[in-house]
């Protein structure tokens, strides 16, 4: 770390964090990957004992090899990762509508490039006033929670600490909601209108719910603010959740259970958006667009379209970097204007 000393007090870093990704679609990579992730109690919340073994011994030997080919298939030669190589853009597109004394960076919370060397790169810039925005919109403790238990192991190993905010979430900011309605009305100007728009978030236990955690609210209250954004007269909108991992019950309706349903109920055209991830990645690549295409398909369905994320949208930049800006505010002036 720099001094204190030193001239670089109008220095700010952004540190943009995301959740995280292999660093090749290869068994040892997902297997690393998936050890770090699912050892975080935030994440799993049982007997850390029992988990452990069930972990070491079941799940990490037989999901690793079967995520191979998912990984494989949405892998990029050049760039890698989606969900890495998407924030990446976010972060270079953000930086154009902030001052030229603000460094922006990009962390995951698994896996790398890690919070940890991301904050001692700052400490290296002299940076002494740092800003972290986890991309979750909604807040939960599995997932914003976790930054803030990793930031803080990563400033427990920093003697002269920096001045540290976080943006919690942002579910309701009017930028957000903004940026998701101009991406659907987009998509609708080239693909039509659908019979029913389903927007699915990524689902939680449902006991994380029954002991606090806002998620579930956030994510109805997202979805209000959205069908108040569109135009009158198109379609309904629904809420689903995705991505159930083992047996307890999780939050519903599960967005595979809806897919199914609709054929049944005269819906044959759909489109699904994905507001609660920030970046595309194997969640929305393949289980979405993938998957769930091929249900909707198998189940009478005639046309399924997914709606990208934001990813690095440049309108979603400059909306993203308003909400930056109101929390260093009285930091210096930011954004350019």
């Amino acid at each position: 770390m720099h001094s204190s000393l030193d001239s670089h007090n109008n220095r700010i870093g952004v540190l943009l964090i995301n959740l995280g990704t292999p660093e090749k679609p290869t068994t040892s990579a997902i297997r690393a990957y998936l050890k770090e992730f699912l050892s975080d109690r935030r994440v799993i919340e049982v007997n850390p004992v029992i988990w452990k073994v069930i972990l070491n011994a079941f799940i990490l030997p037989l999901r690793a090899p079967k995520l191979v080919p998912k990984y494989e298939s949405i892998w990029s030669e050049e760039r890698g990762a989606p969900l890495l190589y998407h924030t990446q853009d976010l972060a270079e597109n953000i930086k154009k509508f902030l001052s030229s004394n603000i460094s922006v960076g990009v962390a995951m919370t698994y896996g790398s490039p890690s919070i940890n060397d991301e904050i001692k790169k700052f400490g290296n810039e002299g940076i002494e006033r740092i800003l972290f925005v986890p991309l979750y919109p909604q807040y939960s403790g599995s997932t914003t929670g976790s930054v803030y238990d990793a930031v803080s192991r990563a400033l427990n190993k920093i003697r002269n600490l920096p001045e540290i905010r976080f943006i919690k979430s942002y579910y309701e900011r009017e930028e957000y909601i903004g940026a998701i309605v101009k991406s659907i009305l987009r998509h609708w100007d080239e693909h039509g209108k659908p019979d029913r728009l389903l927007c699915s978030f990524h689902g939680l236990p449902q006991t994380m719910i029954d002991a606090g955690d806002p998620y579930y609210e956030q994510c109805v209250r997202t979805v209000e603010l959205i069908k108040g954004a569109l135009p009158q007269g198109g379609p309904q909108v629904d809420l689903a959740f995705q991505s159930k991992f083992g047996r307890a019950k999780w939050i519903e309706p599960a967005t595979e259970s809806v897919i199914r349903s609709y054929p049944a109920q005269e819906v044959k055209n759909v489109h699904i958006i994905a507001p609660g991830f920030a970046a595309d990645c194997i969640e929305t690549i393949d289980e979405i667009d993938r998957e769930l295409r091929e249900i909707f398909s198998e189940n009478g369905g005639e046309k399924f379209s997914y709606i990208p994320c934001l990813n690095g949208d440049e309108f979603w930049a400059q909306g993203l970097a308003n909400i930056i800006n109101d929390h260093i505010s009285n930091w210096s002036q930011n954004v350019k204007t």
